[in-house]
């Protein structure tokens, strides 16, 4: 008589595009590049009473790092709690809402897959979402991949004139190609400070002079 017993299917996992690692390039335009051993592949949390497993999968031609140079951190949500876990240059922790707490084992260092094991705080606990945030620091430059992954909004800036009168108000409008919900304006005119407002907003030029006129967009997470 035999018994195969399956192996313990995953509470929750998340999936992430290979080859969408976040860079600036000289210009100060945000691009995605190839960096595996910082691009996610795979969250994937599984529960076995009250020890929860997670394993953070690269893409399959990279390798957890152990140097000053890398980190990766996962946060792990459930019905009661919220875990930051991050491995950085051979420490591992872990915290909850209270504090750090102790892990039971981590592993996978120099393969592409960080697995890990801790505790959750009762058997009820139950995994509602996953995210994580690996980052390289590089003598060139600076990477970075998270899940949910960052849209790249493109920003564009119009005005009613191009040459104008001193103390003639000039409307400016901007405009992005992307989701537009929630995002926050700033301005930069070249005389003043920067101003908060909204897409469109008017200026008035007490000089005369050539002006640079910048627009941010922002959310609560990242500069667009």
């Amino acid at each position: 008589f035999g018994l195969v017993l399956p192996a313990a299917a995953a509470d929750f996992t998340i999936t992430d595009r290979t080859g969408d690692v976040l860079t600036t390039d000289s210009s100060g335009q945000i691009k995605e590049v190839q960096r595996p051993n910082v691009d996610i592949q795979t969250i994937t949390a599984t529960k076995n009473g009250k020890v929860l497993q997670v394993d953070l999968t690269l893409a399959s031609n990279g390798k957890i790092q152990n140097s000053v140079d890398f980190y990766y951190d996962i946060e792990i949500e459930t019905n009661s709690n919220y875990y930051t876990a991050v491995y950085y240059y051979g420490e591992f922790t872990i915290e909850d809402d209270n504090g750090a707490i102790d892990a039971i084992s981590y592993s996978g260092v120099g393969t592409n897959k960080l697995t890990f094991s801790f505790n959750l705080s009762g058997d009820s606990e139950v995994v509602q979402n996953l995210s994580g945030f690996t980052g390289e620091t590089s003598t060139d430059n600076e990477y970075s991949d998270q899940f949910p992954d960052l849209e790249i909004l493109t920003v564009s800036v119009s005005s009613d004139v191009k040459t104008a009168y001193v103390n003639q108000a000039i409307r400016f409008t901007g405009s992005v190609q992307g989701d537009s919900s929630n995002l926050d304006w700033t301005w930069e005119f070249g005389d003043t400070e920067p101003v908060s407002g909204s897409a469109t907003t008017t200026h008035t030029y007490t000089q005369p002079g050539v002006y640079t006129v910048n627009l941010t967009v922002s959310n609560s997470d990242e500069t667009r």
